[in-house]
């Protein structure tokens, strides 16, 4: 692992260093670029991401570019602690109804259920308990997303120098699905990312799922932003793309590739460390692109995207944390449950499915992370 992403750097509620912010910055050229942007509607003033009261629950609101019978989403507050000095920033792309705890018609065991799941009742950030999110964070910080509530899961990501956020502050759906597909784009309105960057000078990597990638390119979000070359004498910071990282190859397809994105540029690992060592100004801001968590995705198994997420968000290196159990194996430390040795993920998954294909007794609370896993997605 890299020094920001050792075993070591993890932290819990109990043993969390109080730390200073650090001063950050401000931009004319970023300023400038901002106040354009708000000029041509597509990000309101300057959004409250650190609110003086914290809201309880998302707001709805009556949309203002489309019918009147489409309910418009907030997406909730920014998941944060600058003096925790943040150094990964992870932007989905705007909570689903689910996540928002649209979950009325869920009764007695099965309401009990997904509030038990998801560790607790109310909005959420990736709140669908089949959304596998706060089941891999949880495999490397060190807790289970069924056994503590959803507060104090929040709570050790952010004393980890974690953000979590959105890419979309509000936005209406086509239909009842939360589908990223099916967002009506005449309602969006993004957060306002480029401001968070500039305040928080800690930060050096923005994480994508990839819908959320294909999102943030959109015109109504930051498709000027990324098509305006920074300054290099003015700009708080500057987008790349890693050419050798471990997720190279799908980052630059979405944001090297494309030949009108101006503002990201490719570098070498051994340039990203030499631009920290000699405090480059502007700094980089690398941006990473991985699979979607979300259980739409299907086209790799939850344990595959736990190493990717591992190593591509976390930075973990060839081995996990060394307190990561393999729940085929039991072993500790030494290998994630996709990489078990002698067949171990496919009998893990083929017993599953022999012992709850048709067994009303739930299978994960004996210790598993996850909901059943089909090993045809191996």
């Amino acid at each position: 692992m890299d020094d920001a992403h050792s075993n070591n750097s993890i932290v819990s509620p109990s043993n969390t260093n109080k730390r200073k912010r650090k001063a950050g910055t401000s931009s004319s050229r970023t300023v400038q670029k901002m106040n354009r942007l708000r000029t041509s509607s597509l990000i309101p003033s300057r959004s409250s991401y650190f609110p003086p009261a914290k809201r309880s629950k998302a707001t709805l609101d009556l949309p203002t570019s489309s019918t009147t019978t489409d309910t418009v989403t907030r997406s909730l507050d920014v998941i944060c602690t600058p003096s925790s000095h943040p150094h990964t920033l992870v932007l989905g792309t705007h909570p689903g109804k689910v996540s928002l705890n649209w979950a009325s018609k869920k009764k007695g065991a099965a309401l009990e259920k997904f509030i038990r799941k998801r560790g607790g009742n109310g909005p959420q950030n990736y709140g669908n308990p089949a959304n596998s999110f706060w089941n891999i964070a949880g495999s490397f910080l060190n807790y289970r997303r069924d056994q503590i509530k959803y507060e104090e899961q929040t709570t050790i990501w952010k004393d980890n120098s974690l953000a979590l956020w959105d890419v979309i502050r509000s936005c209406s759906y086509k239909d009842d699905s939360s589908l990223d597909s099916k967002i009506n784009m005449n309602t969006v309105v993004p957060n306002d990312i480029p401001s968070l960057l500039n305040d928080l000078p800690t930060l050096k990597r923005v994480v994508f799922p990839k819908t959320s990638a294909e999102m943030f390119k959109k015109k109504q979000c930051f498709k000027n932003l990324l098509s305006t070359p920074a300054s290099p004498t003015d700009a708080p910071f500057e987008f790349c793309v890693c050419t050798d990282g471990v997720a190279s190859i799908e980052t630059m397809k979405v944001f090297d590739t494309p030949n009108w994105i101006k503002a990201v540029v490719p570098v070498t690992t051994a340039q990203m460390k030499d631009a920290v060592t000699s405090n480059r100004s502007p700094r980089y801001v690398e941006l990473v692109v991985l699979p979607s968590t979300s259980p739409a995705n299907a086209s790799i198994n939850n344990a595959l995207k736990e190493k990717i997420w591992h190593i591509g968000c976390f930075g973990c290196k060839d081995v996990p944390s060394l307190h990561y159990k393999c729940a085929a194996c039991g072993e500790t430390g030494t290998h994630w449950l996709i990489d078990c040795k002698n067949d171990g993920y496919d009998a893990w998954c083929r017993e599953r499915k022999l012992n709850y294909r048709s067994s009303s007794v739930d299978p994960d609370v004996g210790g598993d992370r996850w909901l059943f896993s089909n090993p045809k997605n191996v």
